[in-house]
């Protein structure tokens, strides 16, 4: 049963997140760090009332930490809530943060030394080429919307460009405090929830489909330009997401764990 609440939460939680930004920054486009301080606000009270109780509970955790993390946390958010001012769409803004793995894979080789099978370079490989597919797509769309004299086409892809590199440094950053956030408090509890209550890979998972239904919400509900290339661009990210958790080779497994229980009962 906690299961299936911390799934729903997911999904209401953080597509619902998805929906209501992307509607607020539509009416107010630069109305993204109020709502990240609002986000950080309500989710210190709820700590600070429920997991403190009032600051009577001692942290397990030194202050200085919190504070570090903390500190990370908020400047992520408000660089990726901000760079939607940049001319970035809210589908490319969802799928370049899908890109947190290759964030963590690089940093976990420079870092921690660390080293993958070949099928996660291959994963690693599709989530890269997909979202450049694309970014090139949507580079091409700033171009060719833009309106106006030659000064100011260049003036909006050099500002789309910022938009870029600010997604780029959130992401690293990211990936270096050890967190795959998403931004709303009853998401970030529903993620929670599922992760003591189900393994990784079905965390993974989850995510990952929530992320893609928020896509499709943001390209139906919204109309964001989308062209065939994006649509390819995402396939790639996905199913590299995928093959990244290994899923494939999960499910043969169920699959034979299931033939062989068989085999047993007829014997």
């Amino acid at each position: 049963m906690n299961t299936i609440f911390a799934v729903l939460l997911v999904f209401v939680g953080c597509c619902s997140n998805v929906v209501f930004l992307e509607l607020l920054v539509r009416e107010f486009p630069g109305c993204g760090n109020i709502v990240t301080f609002a986000q950080f606000a309500f989710i210190a009270l709820e700590g600070f009332i429920f997991e403190t109780n009032f600051g009577r509970k001692k942290p397990a955790i030194p202050m200085s930490n919190y504070v570090i993390m903390v500190t990370m946390f908020f400047t992520v958010s408000v660089i990726n809530n901000y760079a939607l001012n940049f001319n970035i769409a809210m589908p490319l803004h969802m799928i370049f943060r899908s890109g947190s793995l290759i964030a963590n894979m690089i940093l976990g080789i420079i870092i921690l030394k660390k080293r993958y099978s070949m099928s996660k370079y291959l994963s690693i490989a599709m989530v890269s080429l997909g979202i450049f597919i694309c970014t090139i797509m949507s580079a091409r769309q700033v171009n060719t919307g833009a309106e106006g004299s030659e000064e100011q086409d260049v003036y909006a892809f050099l500002h789309w460009l910022l938009g870029i590199a600010m997604l780029t440094f959130a992401l690293l950053m990211s990936a270096r405090m050890g967190i795959f956030q998403e931004t709303l408090y009853v998401c970030i509890r529903g993620v929670f929830i599922l992760t003591t209550e189900c393994a990784s890979l079905t965390v993974t998972l989850v995510v990952t489909l929530r992320k893609f239904i928020s896509l499709i919400i943001s390209i139906l509900y919204f109309k964001n330009p989308f062209t065939a290339w994006h649509w390819v661009g995402t396939a790639v990210v996905f199913l590299g997401t995928l093959i990244y958790t290994e899923v494939w080779t999960s499910v043969r497994m169920a699959l034979r764990g299931k033939e062989e229980l068989k085999e047993k009962k007829a014997e």
